[in-house]
């Protein structure tokens, strides 16, 4: 049996993503910061290394609590995740029922459809008006 055999529909059609090499050309695409890292950061994780052997609070309590404080909210009103692309999966994953449809202006974020597909929805792409703005009529009409 192959590994194919038994995964979710959803996923067999998915190509393996790598990373292209460009040469010396800047990306754009990947949200990579074209100068660096920031020496006062690497610096500030030199120095917090201790303790980093166990598992992080799954929620991000810490996080949520000091941006509760600061904006006098409760710590309820904050979500905090691993990066955009899990923000992302966790807002499909949260509001998209099995076949959903969801509508997509291109060119956008190709990891949208992505999310979309994975979590058993459907995606519809409606391209940018001339002067790329979103062309609210067509997406309304998908």
């Amino acid at each position: 049996m192959l590994t194919r055999d038994v995964m979710r529909s959803t996923t067999r059609g998915f190509e393996r993503y790598y990373n292209p090499k460009v040469g010396d050309a800047i990306r754009l695409d990947t949200n990579t910061n074209v100068l660096g890292s920031n020496p006062a950061a690497m610096e500030f994780l030199k120095k917090g290394i201790d303790g980093l052997d166990g598992y992080p609070n799954t929620y991000s309590d810490g996080l949520r609590d000091a941006l509760a404080d600061l904006y006098g909210l409760e710590r309820e009103n904050f979500v905090a995740g691993s990066g955009s692309d899990e923000m992302i999966d966790v807002c499909f994953k949260t509001f998209t029922e099995w076949g959903d449809l969801s509508t997509i202006p291109i060119p956008s974020y190709t990891l949208y459809d992505y999310f979309i597909t994975m979590n058993g929805g459907r995606t519809e792409f409606v391209d940018l008006t001339e002067d790329f703005q979103l062309d609210v009529d067509a997406m309304l009409k998908t």
